[in-house]
């Protein structure tokens, strides 16, 4: 897999978000980084992480409903009551670009016009996006994405890379998957939280789980869900992914392509060397056996010649 982030990378120990270097206060919970910048590692088991803070508006009323979970039943208004759809063709996008801000947040890329996994990536997405991968980690910490088709509903979201945070002590969690169920650990508090593991969207995206009180697995053990009130404003969550970007396996997929086409054409460009060499050898070795040929006759005709003169002598 082509490497573009690096090994370690700063984050808000307020909220989570990557903290840019180019940042004296994080823009998602306004904490001065001063004192709340905190170095963390790579996740293991390939998961990354995104925090997403959205609402969408209700079509009926017109009220901003928050997206405070991942959900394909559609959320209820708290100010009209109705239940208004967010199915997967509006979640395709915002799981897509979250999965983006993950893996490909540009903190620590090569110039971009001189690595070759940049130049690709030109060529599958819009430049205003690559320019916002690029920024984040820069002087930036999120991505804000809304809804460009006019006739669905207008929804408005901020994607953030970084790694989730105790909410008592602001320690950075450690997340794993223990008998299928993502964990999160803190090793100052000593608590661990279970989470559902997403299922049945394989075949969609690489969407691998969602850290927030609306999914925590212990309220799947329950017959009935307890009903969460729903938030005045859109609180935020994570959602964790498994592996690299679908555009990121693109991108790779390419650039194997082209690897194997130039070894392809090294390999012909050899075959025709070898022949031109074998053409040019077997040449030569005509030329000499003509030149010996010739020579031998030349020799006979100067022996049989200086015969003859020597018997008239």
């Amino acid at each position: 897999m082509v490497q573009i982030m690096k090994d370690k990378m700063e984050i808000c120990a307020s909220c989570g978000s990557i903290a840019p270097a180019g940042k004296y206060q994080c823009s998602r919970c306004h904490a001065p980084f001063e004192y709340n910048r905190i170095v963390v590692s790579p996740p293991k088991d390939e998961l990354i992480y995104t925090r997403i803070c959205g609402s969408f508006n209700c079509r009926r009323c017109g009220h901003n409903i928050a997206l405070s979970y991942f959900t394909l039943d559609g959320f209820q208004c708290p100010e009209c009551n109705s239940l208004e759809r967010f199915d997967w063709s509006l979640w395709e996008d915002i799981v897509k670009d979250a999965h983006n801000v993950a893996d490909l947040c540009g903190f620590d890329q090569p110039d971009a016009a001189n690595h070759e996994f940049w130049q690709f990536l030109r060529d599958f997405t819009s430049e205003d996006l690559l320019r916002d991968l690029r920024a984040i980690g820069r002087n930036s910490s999120r991505l804000h994405k809304k809804n460009p088709n006019p006739h669905l509903a207008g929804y408005s979201v901020d994607l953030s890379p970084g790694n989730p945070v105790c909410s008592t002590c602001r320690t950075p969690l450690q997340i794993r998957v223990v008998d299928e169920v993502l964990q999160t650990y803190c090793f100052e508090c000593k608590r661990k939280e279970p989470y559902e593991i997403v299922s049945g969207l394989e075949e969609y995206q690489f969407l691998f789980a969602c850290i927030g009180q609306w999914h925590r697995a212990e309220r799947s053990n329950e017959q009935s869900r307890p009903t969460l009130p729903f938030p005045e404003d859109a609180s935020p969550w994570w959602m964790v992914f498994q592996g690299a970007s679908p555009l990121r396996l693109k991108i790779e997929r390419k650039i194997r392509r082209q690897e194997e086409e130039t070894k392809r054409e090294n390999l012909k460009a050899e075959k025709r060397k070898a022949r031109a060499a074998e053409r040019h050898r077997r040449m030569r070795s005509k030329v000499r056996n003509r030149a010996a040929v010739i020579l031998l006759g030349v020799g006979i005709v100067t022996a049989v010649v200086t015969g003859a003169v020597l018997q008239f002598l």
